[in-house]
């Protein structure tokens, strides 16, 4: 508006053209600037000291990288997969860790013995990654795989085991299983994963009362050592006793084999010599006499005691020639002589148990058979020890069936089962002290209790 009051109109300014140029060469520099900075960041990665790294060239794997920085394509080109190979890891059965404490899980833990007990078992186990490619393209879960695995042979093992050395004492036999059968397997598998340690954390009955029946065996394991003590206070005070009756044993042996027992009286040929009335006694299978020899004045004295009135049973027949049986066992029981003799048939192995009285020389054989060992015992009877050995496999097993330890009556012929013994036992002794059957089982003088376990009570050394 003018000072005169009209309007002046003017015509407007014409825009401003963009500048093309700029703006293509400014979209070209943030472009490379982005791609500048792609090709940085992915061009390149580090490693750790406690890893490996897989290189994958368009998914297939193309090299493996210890620590430190290392290239690689960048978009996309080479992937790169980090893995912890020099991480000890672990895995937890039974239980899961919660912060300081833990949480039990009976699913789990919870197994059955080999004696068909329930125990709970927790274990913990560590394992490293062995093979990164392994680990990473073999499988979709190793670690599960693994942890399956670990079950699975835990549960075997243990259900091979007694309920008694997996609480006590067999543990380390346990892991030790355990871990071999794991790592065998693993091999073989292939998932990058190796095995470092299996432990038993804690093993327990799951019941309250069950606990407490088995602090009370363990109170009776004490118990048995004190009993073992006891025993061997009691031989070290008997040895020197016992060794000179056998001294004593042994001179009138000897001059009775130097003499054969016939040079002065033909009548007292040896052929079985027991203890009898607290006397060294005889028996001749040729004429049937029962005798007591002694020594003295350097000469053997015969006292006769009983006249066997049938020798036939003492000997085996067959067609032209005939032998004496020898015995493998004798036990007095009483006025009684209990005479085992091995002889073999055509059918195979026939132990005779022969029974003799001593006072009126009667003799007859027992019902008994498969009998491998007798001795005497007290009470007027004797011990024996029975298996047939032609079918002493046991198939479900896979072990030797063991002996069936009887309390035997000569005057009624009859035996009653007490007990069983395992292992190879062919000459026992009772004890009266001890109340146990005696026997050598590897270098180890054992003690068979009738109704009970074998306790170690000395050894013999090699």
């Amino acid at each position: 508006m003018e000072e005169n009051g009209t309007y002046r109109w003017s015509a407007p300014k014409p825009k401003k053209q963009p500048d093309l140029k700029k703006i293509k060469r400014t979209a070209l520099l943030t472009v490379l600037f982005a791609i500048v900075i792609v090709f940085g960041l992915t061009c390149y990665y580090t490693v750790d000291d406690k890893q490996q790294a897989v290189v994958t060239t368009f998914g297939k794997v193309t090299d493996i990288t210890d620590a430190g920085v290392h290239l690689k394509l960048p978009f996309g080109i080479q992937q790169v997969e980090k893995v912890d190979v020099n991480v000890y890891q672990k895995i937890t059965l039974g239980y899961n860790p919660v912060g300081s404490g833990y949480t039990v899980d009976d699913r789990e833990s919870a197994m059955i013995t080999g004696d068909y007990n329930i125990v709970n078992v927790d274990f913990f186990v560590e394992y490293k990654i062995s093979d990164p490619v392994q680990y990473l393209y073999s499988s979709n879960d190793p670690e599960n795989i693994l942890r399956n695995l670990v079950q699975s042979q835990v549960r075997n093992v243990v259900g091979s085991s007694t309920v008694d050395s997996v609480l006590t004492d067999g543990k380390e036999n346990i892991q030790m299983q355990v871990r071999t059968l794991v790592t065998d397997i693993l091999s073989q598998y292939d998932i990058g994963l190796s095995l470092v340690d299996v432990k038993i954390q804690d093993a327990e009955p799951p019941t309250q009362e069950v606990i407490e029946a088995f602090k009370n065996v363990e109170t009776a394991k004490q118990q048995a050592e004190t009993v073992i003590n006891d025993a061997k206070a009691y031989k070290n005070a008997q040895l020197p006793q016992a060794q000179a009756k056998a001294d004593k044993l042994i001179q009138n042996a000897q001059y009775l084999k130097e003499n054969d027992g016939r040079e002065t009286d033909t009548a007292h040929g040896i052929g079985a010599m027991f203890a009898y009335e607290g006397k060294l006694c005889a028996l001749n299978p040729l004429n049937g006499l029962v005798f007591s020899i002694e020594v003295k004045d350097g000469q053997a004295v015969y006292t006769d005691i009983a006249t066997i009135k049938d020798t036939s049973l003492l000997f085996h027949e067959e067609d032209d020639w005939r032998y004496c049986i020898t015995p493998s066992g004798l036990a007095v029981a009483g006025d009684t002589l209990v005479y085992l003799a091995e002889d073999w048939t055509e059918q195979g192995q026939d132990n005779r148990l022969l029974i003799i009285g001593l006072k009126d020389g009667a003799v007859r054989r027992g019902k008994s058979k498969f009998v491998q060992c007798v001795t005497s015992y007290k009470d007027g009877k004797a011990l024996l020890l029975s298996r047939d050995d032609e079918n002493a496999w046991d198939e479900k097993t896979q072990k030797v069936k063991p002996f069936t330890l009887s309390l035997y009556d000569p005057a009624a012929d009859t035996e009653e089962p007490v007990g069983e013994m395992d292992g190879n036992v062919s000459r026992a002794v009772y004890s009266e002290k001890l109340d146990a059957l005696v026997h050598v089982e590897n270098c180890r003088i054992m003690a068979k209790k009738l109704s009970g376990e074998s306790v170690q009570v000395g050894y013999i050394p090699m």
